[in-house]
């Protein structure tokens, strides 16, 4: 029984750790560029940015 509940337990936090969170960011600044973006939005994944 407890090792159902611990197999259990470390699907559902795996599947917390992969989850996308969006940000819908009105302005960012490019940095490399020198520019102000507008209406972007970030694709954080595993507490890294994937795409923006």
């Amino acid at each position: 029984m407890r090792n159902i509940l611990l197999l259990a337990v470390c699907i559902f936090s795996l599947n917390a750790f992969s989850q996308k969170t969006y940000l819908q960011v009105d302005k960012l600044v490019d940095t490399k560029n020198g520019k102000i973006l507008e209406e972007k939005t970030i694709v954080v994944i595993a507490d890294s940015i994937q795409e923006i």
